[in-house]
């Protein structure tokens, strides 16, 4: 009998394996991983499986708004060409204003054109701005009518106008200078908006750089773009 009692007390006193007492977290319940009868996904695999696919179309989707909107871009910009559109290289040839002749009785009107004229000449870029010699395209200006017409009137007077609608027109001609022909020949218009208030003089004074504007843009633009 002691051998019986010796094997118990030293089965007793064995010190049990520490690993083999802590559960494995990191595996996972055999309930996620076994399939419903008949080979069907169990609702787990099916979230699992939806998820995924939403993920995958959601990024398909992302892909093609992204290239969606670069093509859009890439057509957009087709038509835009930077710097002159005329085929010219830009200050490959030079322009020459000559001071714009003043037929109104606005004498301010010549010399606001002549400086809008070569401002937007300059910023252009197509011609350069010859200064001091001859250039190869020649403009010249007469600047015919300077009119002025009720835009909008008083609520309780229709007779007094409220807003001004001011109206520039100039005759231009611009000539190559070495050919011989002419580029424009042909009346332009400037206009713009005057609200006079309590002193019309000094609202129409500060309307002739807006009005001056205008009328050398379109001058400009027939100039650049080649509309003879």
């Amino acid at each position: 009998m002691r051998p019986s009692s010796f094997q118990s007390a030293r089965v007793v006193g064995e010190i049990p394996n520490p690993k083999s007492q802590i559960p494995n977290k990191l595996q996972a319940p055999s309930s996620k991983l076994q399939t419903a009868p008949g080979g069907a996904a169990t609702p787990v695999q099916r979230r699992e499986i939806g998820g995924g696919l939403g993920f995958r179309i959601w990024n398909l989707f992302g892909i093609w708004v992204l290239g969606f909107g670069i093509c859009f871009q890439l057509t957009g910009c087709a038509g835009y060409k930077l710097g002159p559109t005329n085929g010219l290289e830009a200050g490959a040839r030079t322009i020459q204003i000559h001071p714009p002749v003043n037929k109104t009785f606005e004498p301010r009107l010549a010399v606001a054109l002549n400086q809008q004229l070569r401002k937007q000449l300059q910023r252009d870029g197509t011609y350069k701005l010859e200064t001091h010699g001859e250039g190869d395209v020649v403009v010249t200006t007469t600047i015919l009518r300077y009119e002025k017409t009720g835009e909008s009137f008083q609520p309780r007077d229709t007779l007094t106008a409220r807003d001004y609608r001011v109206v520039i027109r100039a005759h231009v001609t611009a000539y190559d200078r070495v050919s011989g022909k002419n580029l424009v020949d042909r009346e332009f218009r400037g206009r713009t908006s005057v609200r006079p208030g309590s002193d019309q003089s000094s609202a129409e004074l500060q309307a002739l750089p807006l009005l001056a504007e205008d009328l050398a843009r379109n001058i400009t633009s027939a100039l650049v773009d080649g509309e003879w």
